[in-house]
């Protein structure tokens, strides 16, 4: 980066960490096939600034190291609205995306999807994390794990989805049963991705529940534009329909949005 050496600064490389990695049967092949995903630890900005703190030779307080925290996301805001690329202090390269294919024969602007955000990661980036630890969890408890979601107005799979659509959920250990067992939307409530369990939007309309794929009828009062959380509980046991007595919750990975055809309201 340019300019560090007029600071007193050190660089270190940290201590070695750990991730967890689930390995779940791959639902959507007949073979012996699976996946594995990495189970997130988000670190939240007071704990970076915290890590920042940990180092001896930086004289800058908390207040002063939130305030540039806040002036540098302020300043990615601004440059990303301008339609730029960023370089996230040669950790990567934020960018401007499209999600979604464009349909027409002769498309104008305004066929173009809607915009997202990509990031795309060094190799500074790539290297930090060859040495990190795996522990390995091989098909956990039985949880439900929800792979991709598939928009039947859309005909697609996209985690953008149509106002009071139908949607099909792909994963494994979906099925539904038991007291308290269900579907909900859960409006995300920070930047990290975390959402509120008691503001959770129930789904009523469940037209198909299978271990593999529910298909159910989003319900009214999405709010357009808003990311939501996909929610499954069940008590159903591993290879039954008997169902046991802890509730079992699955979370989807990805945030969900409703279209910016307008609310389904």
């Amino acid at each position: 980066m340019e300019n560090v050496s007029n600071f007193d600064y050190k660089s270190e490389s940290g201590k070695k960490g750990q991730v967890v990695v689930s390995v779940y049967k791959n639902p959507l092949t007949d073979d012996d096939s699976s996946y594995a995903r990495v189970e997130r630890n988000t670190s939240k900005p007071k704990e970076l600034i915290g890590t920042v703190e940990e180092k001896g030779n930086v004289n800058l307080d908390t207040a002063t190291l939130h305030y540039a925290g806040t002036l540098f996301k302020e300043a990615c805001i601004k440059l990303l609205k301008q339609g730029y690329a960023i370089n996230l202090f040669d950790m990567g390269i934020l960018y401007l995306t499209v999600n979604g294919s464009i349909k027409t024969k002769k498309p104008t602007a305004a066929d173009i999807p809607e915009l997202k955000i990509g990031f795309s990661p060094s190799s500074f980036a790539k290297n930090a994390v060859k040495d990190v630890d795996i522990q390995l969890k091989l098909y956990p408890d039985n949880t439900p794990y929800i792979a991709q979601v598939f928009d039947f107005g859309k005909k697609e799979i996209t985690n953008e989805l149509t106002a009071s659509g139908v949607i099909e959920i792909h994963g494994t250990s979906l099925k539904l049963g038991g007291e308290g067992s269900g579907v909900w939307l859960a409006p995300i409530t920070n930047d990290e991705g975390d959402y509120d369990p008691k503001n959770m939007i129930p789904v009523t309309d469940i037209i198909h529940n299978l271990p593999g794929k529910l298909t159910v009828q989003l319900p009214d009062g999405l709010e357009a534009g808003k990311d939501y959380r996909i929610v499954i509980r069940t008590l159903l046991t591993k290879n039954s329909n008997k169902p046991g007595k802890t509730v079992k919750t699955g979370v989807y990975d990805e945030a969900v949005s409703i279209g910016s055809g307008g609310s389904s309201d």
